[in-house]
């Protein structure tokens, strides 16, 4: 038997009803499924942000270092286009100290030679005449030989670098701070990358990080002995034993024994110095 109800001229059967109930349960079940789109909408939008986060750190860092080599690479440059500068430099002044050297001993033989000459003539006016002469013009290149030598000097200082200071063992700080090894470790990199010398390495590694690169203070439990007979290694990749090397700054520079000893320990640390 069916139920009618009339209200206000419309007739609702409980078919009606039912009907009316179904269509309600459908539109929880699609008002239940919209929470779990909207969540996994939001799981697929972190997953595409934290990608994209993590792309461009990389690229970034790849940039950074890529930056940090070149600057590293540019400073180890630069040093090495010094050397070369300041070798030629030196280079010409001894050639130019060399001549010099060969006038004053030209014009004193040839003064000892008038002298000679003269005294068997017994002409003493004009024999001093000539050796006021040759007096002055060996003093004028004694004075241009001493300032040629003082510049020699100041090059010398400046092409070597005293290896002594640079801390093997010690760890540096490179990279703007991301990348912590040995300073000889890093030294060795530059070297076998960018084809350096291991002077020139060791010296752009130490300009980089001299906090950490550089000893500051001399160990003093180290007792360094020279060694007179060892072959050093010196700038322009000369090789010759490091008590000659010492021998030749005493004789071209006036350097006193120990100051020659000790610029050539400086010199090369590796070579010409024992540890007692």
């Amino acid at each position: 038997m069916s139920t009618s109800v009339r209200k206000r001229g419309t007739n609702i059967t409980e078919g009606d009803i039912s009907d009316s109930i179904k269509g309600a349960d459908d539109a929880v079940k699609i008002s239940d499924d919209k929470p779990d789109k909207v969540m996994w909408t939001l799981v697929l939008l972190v997953l595409i942000l934290l990608l994209y986060n993590i792309a461009i750190p990389s690229s970034t860092k790849i940039s950074h270092k890529k930056a940090i080599e070149q600057q590293l690479e540019s400073i180890a440059n630069k040093i090495e286009q010094q050397h070369k500068s300041l070798a030629m430099q030196y280079d010409s002044f001894s050639s130019q100290l060399s001549e010099k050297l060969k006038k004053v001993s030209k014009i004193q033989n040839q003064a000892n030679i008038d002298q000679s000459e003269t005294d068997d003539e017994g002409n003493s006016t004009s024999l001093q005449e000539n050796l006021d002469d040759s007096e002055s013009k060996v003093s004028k290149l004694r004075d241009e030989i001493a300032k040629l030598q003082e510049e020699m000097g100041k090059i010398h200082g400046e092409m070597e670098f005293d290896q002594s200071t640079f801390c093997e063992d010690c760890t540096g700080n490179f990279e703007g701070g991301k990348l912590h090894v040995k300073c000889s470790e890093r030294r060795d990199w530059l070297m076998e990358k960018f084809q350096h010398s291991n002077e020139v390495a060791t010296e752009a590694i130490e300009k980089i990080d001299p906090d950490n690169c550089k000893k500051h203070h001399q160990d003093p439990s180290d007792h360094a002995i020279f060694c007179e007979d060892c072959v050093g290694q010196f700038s322009g990749g000369l090789r010759i034993k490091c008590g000659k090397r010492r021998d030749y700054l005493m004789q071209n520079y006036g350097d006193l024994k120990e100051q020659a000893t000790e610029a050539v320990m400086s010199m090369d640390p590796i070579n010409c110095v024992k540890q007692n």
